[in-house]
């Protein structure tokens, strides 16, 4: 089915002039003189942006007529990630990834340094403390690197 999808909408996009991206296959963009509208494609989520408020609309429109689909408005979360939107611009952060991780190990409540160990501290092989579950550490290490 995805793969059904995919091919399906790729149709969709070059049919109405979309380029597609050959760095990143799920990117499009349809350009009109200085107007520019930007596809990115998840599985069956879109997120689109542009800098001309009558091609996005229009996009809009043609998408919930030809498919269906639903608009959830502005993004706010997308992959774990924290989207702010305003005038200004927008913010992208994973301040809640962050807190969900500290979460999940049990190191909500501990406090922020800037260096996790003493300077000059000498290291030893045995310093008393129980081994670290390879597993566990395995998991966090995921999590940090996603």
């Amino acid at each position: 089915m995805p793969r059904a999808w995919y091919s399906q909408i790729n149709k969709y996009f070059i049919k109405n002039k979309f380029e597609r991206r050959k760095s990143e296959p799920t990117l499009y963009v349809k350009r009109k003189g200085v107007d520019i509208l930007i596809i990115s494609l998840y599985v069956d989520d879109l997120k689109y942006t542009g800098n001309s408020g009558k091609m996005m609309e229009d996009f809009k429109k043609d998408m919930m007529e030809t498919y269906e689909m639903s608009d959830f408005g502005m993004l706010h979360y997308f992959l774990g990630i924290e989207v702010l939107q305003n005038d200004e611009g927008f913010f992208i952060s994973q301040k809640k990834y962050a807190e969900n991780i500290l979460k999940k190990f049990g190191m909500h409540n501990c406090k922020p340094v800037a260096t996790p160990l003493m300077p000059n501290e000498k290291q030893k092989i045995n310093d008393g403390a129980s081994k670290a579950d390879p597993t566990l550490y395995r998991s966090l290490v995921g999590s940090l690197l996603y």
